[in-house]
């Protein structure tokens, strides 16, 4: 549901929505230091130290930019924006069982398939004939985000197909497949169809579907959305995905990249503690050095990260997204059958990566922390046999010790 408002977070020029965005993070931050001060624990578990040390370096670094860097309004929107990253990891790691986990795979697998079927009326309603950059029209909003909502609620719906009893079974997931699939070429994301076709490929590594099958069974059911699509819409602009728009667009990144980790390395401060937050044009001025000075953001998380924040807090998150990728595969590849909870958090984190990696900013990637969130807990319940959600309804309770017997499912 955010990524289909688009929550704009601290806006400069009208606060109207950063009203929720502050209530979010003061909401999140009292619960987890009453946690904190009531157990002497914030219940992190054994993989603690990367997300502490990035929550810690972040916060030094917004400390040292305030002082030092122009722009302060940006600096602390910027803050502000990274603490609701923060706070909805939390939420994920602390709220969730199993059960209720399931659960929300296949409620927000409806909420996407609504999404898509908004995609497929809106350029009807509207009076258009073609949608982003198809066309040459474009979506309102943040049409990166939704492209991603929609490729996981793809993701969740082909994962409940494989791993149903009788896949003839699920209904609700072959309804809202091409639905889905439809908002996905209608948001015309390079990273969220490139994103797909990699988290299909290791479900087809991970399971016992036929390789030669799958491949022909996803072309017939690509050229038949396509063919339908291109009936009712002008697909003029799919130059976006030939080899030259592919090529350019891997071209220009790598270019950028370079350009940002140079300029992050232009001085140990500058290095250590980042060179300004959230948009290059604005903090650095109009002596900034190209591209900072019409690009806004390197498009990568962890370059980001390195020019904004410091090098500390990219390796940081390096370590914690590393160690979280490799539980994932770990718990899909563990049992004889699929885990349906486990491969569709890992294809999911694989979708939400490709967004983050390739174009997304170091702010307002809900998507990501989110799918961190659920893979911290899946960690937690599942290798050092912690219930976070259990430890947070103790806390509620009253309760200082552990010991006794675990609550029931009503108390939880």
């Amino acid at each position: 549901m955010v990524n289909m408002a688009y929550l704009r977070g601290f806006d400069i020029d009208s606060v109207t929505s950063s009203y929720l965005v502050v209530v979010w993070v003061i909401g999140g931050a009292v619960l987890v230091f009453a946690i904190f001060a009531k157990t002497g624990s914030t219940m992190v578990t054994g993989r603690w130290w990367p997300w502490v040390g990035l929550v810690a370096w972040t916060c030094v670094s917004f400390m040292f930019n305030l002082v030092v860097r122009p722009h302060s309004m940006l600096t602390i929107q910027f803050m502000i924006e990274m603490l609701l990253n923060f706070m909805l990891f939390l939420v994920f790691l602390y709220l969730l069982d199993e059960e209720l986990l399931e659960e929300l795979y296949r409620k927000f697998l409806i909420v996407s398939a609504g999404a898509g079927a908004v995609l497929l009326a809106y350029p009807t309603i509207s009076g258009a004939n073609s949608v982003r950059r198809v066309g040459g029209y474009e979506l309102p909003g943040a049409v990166n985000n939704i492209s991603t909502m929609l490729a996981v609620g793809v993701v969740i719906a082909v994962v409940g197909i494989v791993t149903a009893d009788d896949w003839r079974n699920a209904t609700v997931e072959w309804i809202a497949l091409p639905l889905v699939t439809i908002g996905v070429f209608l948001s015309a994301s390079r990273a969220a169809i490139i994103g797909l076709v990699i988290s299909f490929g290791v479900l087809v590594l991970a399971s016992n579907i036929d390789l030669g099958q799958a491949v022909a069974a996803g072309s017939a059911f690509v050229l038949m959305v396509g063919a339908v699509l291109g009936a009712l819409y002008d697909f003029s602009g799919l130059y976006r995905f030939s080899l030259a728009g592919l090529q350019d667009a891997v071209s220009t990144r790598l270019v950028l990249y370079r350009a940002a980790i140079q300029q992050s390395g232009t001085d140990p401060v500058s290095l250590i503690f980042g060179g300004g937050m959230y948009r290059y044009s604005k903090i650095a001025g109009p002596d900034a050095v190209t591209p900072f000075n019409n690009i806004i953001y390197p498009h990568n998380y962890v370059i980001s990260l390195l020019v904004h924040v410091g090098l500390p807090a990219a390796l940081l998150f390096g370590i914690a997204f590393l160690w979280n990728g490799r539980s994932l595969v770990y718990f899909t590849l563990e049992g004889e059958e699929l885990d349906y909870v486990a491969t569709t958090t890992l294809l999911s984190l694989i979708v939400v990566s490709m967004y983050v990696f390739t174009s997304g900013r170091i702010t307002r990637t809900f998507a990501l922390w989110v799918v961190l969130g659920i893979s911290e807990f899946l960690y937690a319940s599942r290798v050092l046999d912690v219930d976070p959600k259990t430890q947070l309804a103790e806390f509620v309770r009253g309760s200082r010790s552990t010991d006794g017997p675990d609550p029931s499912p009503e108390e939880v």
